[in-house]
């Protein structure tokens, strides 16, 4: 963190408190409302169960954090863009 905290200083004045809130609080609070979410499903018996869920958590909670960073939502809104509406001329 302290290459960024450097950077903003020197380089990027006035955008880290929107780099803090878009870039990282929104994909971590993503994420950590599915690990919440996950955390009222019901324990698993076996050993293969409970990796199964930390894997599905993991992979879930981390699909949520990239999907909800903005050059993730970019990028899933212009390829939705161009499927959607392949001859536009844009």
């Amino acid at each position: 963190m302290s290459v960024v905290q450097l950077m903003h200083r020197r380089l990027l004045k006035g955008e880290q408190w929107r780099w803090y809130l878009s870039d990282v609080l929104l994909p971590g609070a993503g994420a950590v409302l599915v690990a919440l979410a996950a955390s009222l499903a019901p324990v698993p018996s076996t050993r293969l169960g409970a990796l199964a869920l930390v894997a599905a958590v993991y992979a879930v909670a981390a699909s949520v954090a990239a999907a909800s960073a903005p050059v993730s939502r970019e990028m899933i809104r212009a390829r939705l863009f161009r499927r959607l509406w392949p001859t536009s001329p844009l």
